[in-house]
């Protein structure tokens, strides 16, 4: 009996001191099987820069970010919306992929999404949003909130939204 309850804290310890090595063995595998290809951030920020040096037409720009996004970090579409202060309202500035059935979309700032992110000042993730709802203690009034940002995400058809703030101000998304 002995013998097995040494054995057995031997394979703890083993596993223990292996959890990062294996953890970070598995995420690499993961990440070769689905992607097939290094996903390379750092050289996607750098082409978009070299395109806002490029370019001064802020539309073209918006648009060429948006394709830039899409294509380099793989994914289905991305949209880019930009406050318009005279009309008060967020314009689709850039669209890529499946977001392109989005086109002619606004929205005013008194959307539950918009009004989240302008109090939070950080990206927001749907499944971030779903986990919260998920809890036990959650008054009503949040419950709520919640549910209207849900919304916000399935109509825009997005699961990830990142503020872009000029002075403590979301001036795009």
């Amino acid at each position: 009996l002995i013998h097995y309850v040494l054995i057995g804290f031997m394979f703890f310890v083993f596993i223990m001191f292996a959890h990062d090595y294996i953890e970070d063995r598995i995420r690499n595998w993961i990440d070769l099987l689905y992607f097939r290809t290094d996903l390379d951030y750092e050289k996607t920020l750098k082409d978009t820069s070299a395109a806002m040096a490029l370019l001064t037409d802020m539309e073209r720009l918006l648009k060429l970010t948006a394709r830039i996004v899409a294509r380099r970090m793989k994914l289905t579409g991305a949209v880019l919306f930009l406050l318009e202060e005279k009309k008060d309202r967020y314009e689709i500035k850039g669209l890529e992929g499946i977001s392109k059935e989005l086109y002619g979309t606004t929205m005013s700032s008194n959307y539950p999404i918009i009004e989240a992110m302008e109090e939070s000042k950080d990206f927001i993730l749907r499944s971030n949003i779903e986990k919260k709802l998920s809890g036990k203690f959650l008054s009503d009034y949040d419950r709520k909130k919640y549910m209207d940002i849900l919304a916000d995400f399935s109509k825009l058809k997005i699961t990830l939204s990142i503020p872009i703030l000029l002075q403590n101000k979301l001036i795009a998304f």
